[in-house]
């Protein structure tokens, strides 16, 4: 069974902001590469908007899935890596598309997930406003009912994704099945997941305010980000 010894979110940080020196390098080229790679999958998106329906969807949802969570598994495999003290390179963030299908089904398992989530519950706010007789298209455009609908969804959003955090890691560190991390990943946070939640917003906002300084401040806070999802992996995984 997975542990459930209290979060020490302080510490956490702490440790988290001091691993940040010597780990910024191998940390930032996949962040760099997957920036540009984001970058020029909307610019190729873009250009070949009068191609075929189904080629469109395998540029803008299917190829950008496959090229950038190979990244985004190893981002959070250095910061796992990085704790344990293993030796990072620069390569360190690169060497998981040789687990391209594992690492592709688990991340759309979760956006299904994600998905199946907010269509749930914005089926039932429709049929909750229909049952109280509320005027939903006057509420829609005039009222506050639409920016209270924002942000509970997006609340909602942010909740899901909490506890679908460790879904790559699951695959990349421990090679889980992909069809099952999901499951995994909310059985670890589960226990946590006040603490989990309020570490993602937090680390959520340190970011927002890297980006802000021009973007020089994510060469620090993208580190400590994934730093801390790793540490936090590191504290939820089963003893």
């Amino acid at each position: 069974m997975f542990t459930h010894q209290p979060i020490h979110l302080k510490s956490v940080f702490a440790e988290c902001w001091q691993k940040v020196r010597g780990s910024k390098l191998a940390f930032f080229l996949p962040f760099f590469t997957l920036i540009v790679l984001q970058l020029l999958l909307m610019l190729l998106t873009r250009e070949l908007a009068s191609l075929p329906s189904w080629l469109n969807f395998i540029i803008s949802l299917i190829l950008p899935i496959i090229l950038t969570t190979p990244l985004l598994a190893g981002l959070g495999m250095v910061g796992v890596k990085h704790l344990r003290q293993e030796p990072l390179s620069w390569s360190s963030g690169f060497q998981y598309y040789r687990i391209v299908p594992q690492l592709f089904i688990a991340y759309l398992i979760s956006v299904i997930l994600v998905w199946l989530i907010l269509m749930i519950i914005g089926f039932a706010g429709i049929l909750l406003m229909r049952l109280l007789h509320v005027d939903f298209h006057f509420q829609l455009h005039f009222g506050p009912v639409l920016s209270v609908a924002i942000i509970i969804l997006a609340l909602i959003l942010m909740c899901a994704k909490t506890l679908l955090l460790f879904n790559l890691l699951l695959v990349a560190d421990q090679g889980g099945s992909p069809l099952t991390a999901w499951w995994s990943s909310i059985k670890m946070v589960w226990p946590h997941f006040g603490k989990v939640l309020l570490a993602v917003i937090l680390f959520s906002l340190i970011n927002l305010a890297g980006l802000i300084l021009v973007g020089v401040g994510l060469i620090w806070t993208i580190p400590f980000a994934f730093l801390v999802i790793a540490k936090l992996y590191l504290l939820c995984q089963e003893h």
